[in-house]
C-alpha cells in the first residue's frame, strides 16, 4: 500500500510541475526560417480562410505546409534568455 501512495504522489508531483511549467513559460511561437517569412504569411492567409474557426484543423494546415510551432526546448530557452 505505501508503495501505490508513493507512486501516486509522483505521479500527481510531476503533474503539477508540468502545469506550472506550461503556465511560466511564454506561448509557443511559430518556427519560420529565416527567408520565409512571405511564404509563411501566405500559408497562414490560406489556413485561415480554409479553417476558421477550427484551430486544430489549422494547425495540421500550417504543419502540412512545412511550419511549426516551436519545441518545448525552444520555449524554455527563450524563456531564459529573454529573446
Amino acid at each position: 500500500m505505501p508503495e501505490i501512495s508513493a507512486r501516486l504522489f509522483r505521479g500527481l508531483a510531476w503533474s503539477v510541475l508540468l502545469g506550472v511549467t506550461a503556465c511560466v513559460l511564454p506561448s509557443a511561437r511559430w518556427d519560420v526560417p529565416d527567408g520565409a517569412k512571405e511564404s509563411f504569411a501566405e500559408a497562414r492567409k490560406a489556413c485561415h480562410q480554409l479553417t476558421s474557426p477550427d484551430a486544430e484543423r489549422f494547425e495540421d494546415c500550417m504543419r502540412r505546409r512545412g511550419f511549426e510551432h516551436e519545441s518545448l526546448w525552444q520555449r524554455s530557452w527563450r524563456g531564459l534568455t529573454g529573446r
